[in-house]
């Protein structure tokens, strides 16, 4: 099993992301186990109009996103889930810096039960996704901020990413991320075929 290097810029750990598993064990019922098919890149670096921790300067995406001990992270906004990965220093309005962290928005993912992919239109959506759905009524992940666990095989309560499938560069594709408008193509997902081939 390989380590998720989360001190990566969210362009490039988004895609690594792709075929990775989600495993969230909460209170309302056992072990769920996904695999991520969809994810959003959210550089910090972005205008303001996009980027979260530059655009809600007082509030919980600006909050999860400073400081250098926020890398490998969760944390839940608008009920969907994104993971706290590498960013850099900007200035603050009043010309001293602070570390502000990229995201990665998990915006898709199909169920694995018994290690086979069963596929759930609303979580799946291939190119889309419904991250809202995924996170909080199917994974009901309500926590604000959290520690994502480290993959020792003894999952505790939380969000554990872990090894699942590897998928060639061929089968990743991608494009503009929903409701951004500008051409930076920072959605990945898994191609539709290649998914359709192993359910």
């Amino acid at each position: 099993m390989g380590t998720i290097d989360y001190n990566k810029r969210a362009e490039h750990l988004a895609k690594e992301l792709l075929g990775k598993t989600i495993i969230y064990k909460n209170k309302y019922s056992d072990e769920l186990k996904y695999m991520i098919t969809v994810t959003e890149a959210y550089p910090f670096d972005e205008t303001e109009a996009i980027s979260y921790v530059n655009k809600y300067k007082s509030g919980k995406g600006h909050d999860a996103l400073i400081g250098e001990d926020k890398i490998g992270t969760c944390f839940v906004y608008g009920g969907m889930l994104h993971i706290v990965c590498k960013g850099g220093m900007k200035k603050r309005d009043d010309g001293t810096e602070e570390y502000r962290c990229d995201n990665i928005l998990i915006r898709g993912a199909i169920k694995i039960d018994n290690d086979k992919l069963k596929p759930e239109c609303d979580t799946l959506n291939f190119a889309t996704g419904r991250p809202y759905v995924l996170c909080h009524d199917i994974l009901k992940v309500t926590l604000n901020q959290f520690k994502i666990n480290q993959s020792d095989g003894n999952s505790s309560s939380g969000v554990t990413i872990d090894d699942y499938k590897s998928y060639a560069d061929k089968n990743i594709k991608s494009c503009k991320r929903v409701n951004i408008n500008n051409d930076s193509k920072l959605r990945f997902y898994i191609d539709k075929d290649c998914i359709l081939k192993e359910v």
